[in-house]
């Protein structure tokens, strides 16, 4: 009776206990396993109920402070990067071409391994604030000079206004195209809002470059040869 155990049983090595061990040890691989697909898959059907991500656009309106006198046609011209012995700013007008934007993410975390997605909010308003018109001190003895350089520089507004307007444009339509409106992923909530931040800020500094650009330019065709001929004999000589 003894021999028929031993002859059905694992024998004296033990290898068939190994055998139920590695069983064992399969079996609960296998359960893992499939806990994991299910855990990923949970986890996907979180990240695809999320709404896409949105994105708006805005600009504030251009206005503008008047500087009547409160610097020097040297001063001025120091201001607008020239030198006096070169050359005589009778105006200026200042801007500073930027963004404001509110980043948020709609962020779903598993508790287990701490992977996360998310789904972006941007809303971004453009911005040449503050602006400021300067009129040289010299100007006060000739109210003609003042008016004709006063109306050039409101064509430098008018410029501003317009590339605003235009940058704005511009940024509404390509900025859903560029950053995506998939929802992103990463190996942790602090990750995700991390690279997602960056990459939203790197966007809008490289767009907000571009656009400056392109200001610069057209600023410059204000300021043509036939325009300062214009404003420098618009006024009698008496003033």
């Amino acid at each position: 009776m003894i021999r028929a155990q031993r002859a059905v049983s694992y024998g004296p090595d033990g290898r068939g206990w190994v055998r139920a061990a590695l069983a064992l040890a399969a079996f609960a691989a296998c359960s893992a396993a499939a806990a994991e697909s299910r855990a990923d898959a949970a986890f996907e059907a979180r990240c695809a109920a999320l709404p896409p991500a949105r994105f708006s656009v805005s600009e504030a309106p251009v206005t503008y402070a008047l500087d009547d006198g409160g610097q020097t046609i040297d001063q001025l011209t120091l201001k607008s990067g020239h030198t006096p012995s070169t050359h005589m700013t009778f105006g200026l007008t200042t801007v500073h071409f930027g963004y404001e934007a509110e980043i948020a993410i709609n962020v779903i975390e598993e508790t287990q391994s701490g992977r996360a997605c998310g789904a972006l909010t941007v809303e971004a308003r453009l911005a040449m604030q503050p602006a400021t018109v300067f009129l040289a001190q010299e100007l006060a003895t000739s109210p003609c000079a003042r008016a004709v350089t006063l109306e050039h520089e409101e064509k430098h507004l008018a410029v501003f206004r317009q590339v605003l307007s235009e940058a704005r444009r511009d940024l509404d339509a390509d900025m859903a195209a560029t950053l995506g409106r998939q929802v992103r992923r990463a190996g942790s909530r602090d990750e995700l809002e991390r690279t997602a931040n960056a990459r939203v800020k790197d966007y809008l500094s490289d767009f907000i470059r571009r656009w400056h650009r392109i200001m610069e330019v057209r600023q410059e065709a204000v300021d043509s040869p036939s325009e300062h001929a214009r404003v420098k004999n618009a006024c009698p000589a008496s003033g």
